[in-house]
């Protein structure tokens, strides 16, 4: 037991003990006697504690406290604010001591390995201490770290990556200035090139461009990756577009992705007609007549705005601008969070463009992730320390980040000892029918003995009597 308990390593935060009692108890079920038995520290918060108490049991249970307080401080938060585009980045951080005595401690902050600040800390007994900081633009990783040691040293440590926006290279295809270039030019991480129609088939940017953008024109197919068309033509073969129509009443929504935006007032002009193939879903329609769709089409995030700008009213909304960031978020992959505790699920939504999804474990070992088209995928972080993420199409990097995974939370590094629950006997049997069902076989064995011990008795005491005459 001992060397099987040597190889047990945490691997999350938290704890199910609801679950593995019931475990135990169906374990059990069946065997007279059994007994569950709870070796624990006690470090479980209190409302668990009661809820298991509460909990019925059909097997008896002892719960043994193995230890008692265990002084403790950890740094329990270290996130980032939302930024400015190439401003700095202002970053919080919460500090708790989880010992009946004050503590003074020291708390340094590095930025890619370089000490950007130390912070003297006074922690009160059972206090905390919040701390913020405004940290330069081009840092890609912090970590802060507590001096000196206690019972639980991982949570003494968080780190937390910076860089999560992904880069948005976006191509515009259109013969004449458009109101797109200044809505798209106020979003964060996006780089904006322009050609024309003609110039499209042969621009050196193709290779380059994660996001395209037609305005009324259409490719003779789809460009891997984000595609995004305003007003497209008619007679063009990727999609069955019509005649000008003229749609009447409200423009509706069919998509939580404009939630909260303000359409009333919004004119969108004459729309073509459009019959919709199977891939694309309506997200936007007035009068029965599609005005943003959006599908997906192999490696193609694809949607579609079909009205003609120049005849709606849309652009001198400040629906115009929100309608373009939340379509070109939508159709790039979300950003990755910059931390997590150890032992959640890492949710990955890669490139539409990637093969597959290569995951650096910070002991250095790599997992590769093939992906099948439309695939998301999810990884367990089980390890403490800074995940590298690397998306690819072959043999070329789509895009790097790293996610950092943290011990400390107000649920592991408290680790003071509670009232444990009270010993539970083993219920008493409860009488049922089934307690009367017997098997027949023994009487059957019995009745067949006694029925051969009389015949025996016939044949032998016969013979007897035959030879005392």
């Amino acid at each position: 037991l001992l060397a099987a308990l040597e190889e047990v390593h945490a691997a999350g935060t938290g704890s199910n003990f609801a679950e593995a009692l019931t475990l135990a108890e169906t374990l059990l079920q069946g065997r007279e006697g059994g007994k569950i038995l709870v070796l624990t520290d006690a470090a479980i918060p209190q409302p668990e504690l009661d809820a298991l108490a509460r909990q019925p049991s059909s097997v008896a249970r002892e719960w043994l406290n193995l230890g008692g307080d265990v002084p403790n401080r950890a740094i329990v938060a270290l996130a980032a604010h939302a930024r400015q585009s190439g401003g700095p980045t202002p970053i919080y951080a919460r500090v708790v001591n989880y010992n009946g005595a004050p503590e003074d401690t020291v708390l340094r902050l590095f930025g890619d390995e370089q000490l950007l600040d130390t912070r003297p800390l006074a922690l009160a007994a059972y206090g905390e201490a919040e701390l913020t900081w405004m940290v330069p633009p081009g840092v890609t990783l912090l970590r802060a770290e507590l001096m000196g040691s206690d019972a639980l040293p991982a949570d003494d440590v968080a780190l937390l990556s910076l860089p999560q926006q992904r880069p948005i290279r976006t191509l515009l295809v259109a013969d004449q200035p458009t109101a797109l270039t200044r809505a798209l030019g106020v979003l964060p991480g996006l780089t904006l090139n322009q050609v024309t129609t003609g110039a499209y088939p042969t621009s050196p940017l193709l290779a380059e461009t994660d996001l395209t953008i037609f305005e009324g024109s259409l490719p003779a197919a789809w460009p891997a990756g984000g595609v995004l068309v305003v007003n497209p033509p008619p007679g063009a073969a990727l999609l069955p577009v019509g005649e000008w129509r003229e749609p009447q009443g409200a423009i509706v929504s069919h998509t939580p992705l404009f939630a909260g935006l303000s359409l009333e007032a919004v004119t969108v002009g004459a729309v073509r007609e459009l019959e919709v193939p199977a891939w694309l879903a309506v997200w936007l329609e007035q009068g029965g007549y599609p005005l943003m769709l959006r599908g997906r089409s192999g490696t193609s995030e694809v949607a579609i705005w079909n009205f003609d700008l120049a005849q709606s009213n849309l652009v001198s909304r400040l629906a115009f601008p929100l309608l373009v960031a939340r379509s070109v978020r939508d159709l790039r992959p979300p950003a990755l969070p910059g931390a997590m505790l150890l032992g959640e699920t890492l949710s990955l939504h890669p490139d539409s463009r990637a093969t597959h999804v290569e995951i650096v474990h910070p002991d250095g070992r790599k997992n590769e992730l093939e992906i099948a088209t439309g695939q998301h995928l999810s990884s367990i972080l089980n390890q403490h320390g800074k995940y590298q993420i690397i998306e690819q199409a072959g043999s070329t990097v789509l895009f790097s980040t790293q996610v950092a995974v943290n011990v400390g939370a107000p649920s592991e590094s408290n680790l003071r000892a509670n009232v444990l629950p009270a010993a539970t006997p083993t219920p008493a049997a409860s009488v049922n029918a089934d307690d009367y069902a017997h098997p027949l076989w023994p009487w059957l064995i019995g009745l067949a003995l006694l029925v051969l011990l009389v015949e025996w008795a016939y044949v032998h005491g016969g013979r007897a009597v035959g030879v005392r005459g």
